[in-house]
């Protein structure tokens, strides 16, 4: 990836330079926070947009027999 500074950027970056180490330790520190909650919050969102396409079928939702059948079948194979 290509880094393009501007002006603004150099003149922060002169001034940031001039801190104490300390101050620029929990300005890095705040930044990446920032950046990180952005990261997290796209990642979730693709999350649940890939969970929501798991669960999507063709087919239509079981009816309530047929949950009963299925939930039946399942407790005799655990409990038989």
């Amino acid at each position: 990836m290509e880094k393009v500074q501007t002006s603004d950027h150099q003149k922060i970056l002169q001034t940031i330079y001039a801190w104490p180490a300390d101050q620029q330790i929990d300005l890095t520190h705040e930044l990446l926070k920032r950046a990180a909650g952005k990261t997290n919050a796209a990642r979730k969102q693709d999350y649940f947009q890939e969970m929501l396409g798991l669960l999507a079928t063709d087919e239509p939702p079981p009816t309530d027999e047929e949950v009963e059948r299925i939930l039946a079948e399942e407790r005799m194979k655990k409990y038989s």
